[in-house]
């Protein structure tokens, strides 16, 4: 998370995100930025490095998680970052298992304030297991550096990593930025964070009904993945979207009664990092 963190790491950091990847080169550390698209040669160019060029941290999504486990020659690496999306328990205790002696950290944030909070990862996954939850959902605490506000369904942030006010952009600012007194700019991160005794929690967009982001949870319990979602159309009717859910669709019926249809459709993933399902476009077209 910080420069302290990292200071017994003399090899460099493994990253796809290019922001990261310099802030390791302005802190002296070093990075390798990986190509967007993830290929193989280039993942085995890297596996290859003489060992004194060999990244000892990894910053990535668990999308690129999942796609590093299937490579070999990464045994250096010792400390994990992941975030950018949610993360099933069942990603995180199979690299828990490939890489037994690294830390892993579970890191919240965003493309306008990123890290905002932290928590260890297995800590995270064994607090999420005991809330019944498929997924990662427990974050940690805010780092020291930000200041935050935690709303009904909303959460506000402010601190030297959060970005200042959109360029010509009035219509975002105005609804996703705020200038307090002090001059400092907060940002809406439009994400309902929850405060519990182990951190806070995720508990879905603002937008989302908090109802949904649990029934998610329980049906993907059934489905064993994550591959799917609710949908709300114009009615407020409660739509179930995603992938292989036909050997299901009889059981998720009828032990959830809110389900009014179930839509199999290919998921469609946000492009930065290829983990977070862009809902709106899966669902398009959808009645």
């Amino acid at each position: 998370i910080s420069a302290n963190e990292d200071q017994g790491h003399k090899g460099p950091d493994l990253s796809i995100f290019a922001n990261i990847a310099l802030y390791h080169l302005g802190t002296g550390r070093g990075a390798i930025l990986v190509p967007h698209n993830w290929n193989t040669v280039a993942l085995n160019r890297i596996a290859a490095l003489p060992d004194t060029l060999q990244p000892e941290t990894l910053t990535c999504g668990p999308g690129f998680l999942q796609h590093l486990m299937k490579h070999e020659g990464y045994s250096n690496l010792k400390s994990f970052y992941v975030g950018g999306a949610l993360t099933d328990c069942s990603v995180f205790e199979k690299a828990f298992a490939c890489f037994p002696n690294a830390k892993f950290t579970h890191v919240y944030g965003g493309s306008e304030a990123e890290p905002v909070s932290a928590m260890d990862a297995r800590l995270a996954v064994k607090a999420s297991h005991a809330a019944g939850y498929f997924q990662t959902l427990h974050i940690g605490n805010p780092i020291k550096e930000i200041s935050h506000r935690l709303e009904a369904d909303t959460l506000w942030v402010a601190g030297p990593n959060v970005c200042p006010e959109y360029l010509d952009a009035p219509d975002e600012n105005r609804s996703l930025k705020k200038t307090d007194e002090a001059g400092r700019v907060w940002h809406n991160m439009g994400d309902r964070i929850l405060s519990t005794e182990s951190g806070w929690r995720y508990a879905g967009r603002s937008q989302q009904k908090l109802q949904d982001l649990e029934l998610e949870q329980k049906i993907y319990h059934i489905t064993g993945s994550s591959k799917s979602f609710i949908h709300r159309n114009d009615k407020g009717s409660a739509i179930l979207v995603g992938e292989g859910l036909g050997q299901s669709a009889a059981r998720i019926k009828k032990t959830f009664h809110d389900i009014d249809q179930i839509v199999e459709r290919t998921i469609k993933r946000d492009r930065r990092h290829r983990a977070r399902i862009d809902r709106d476009a899966t669902a398009k077209g959808i009645k």
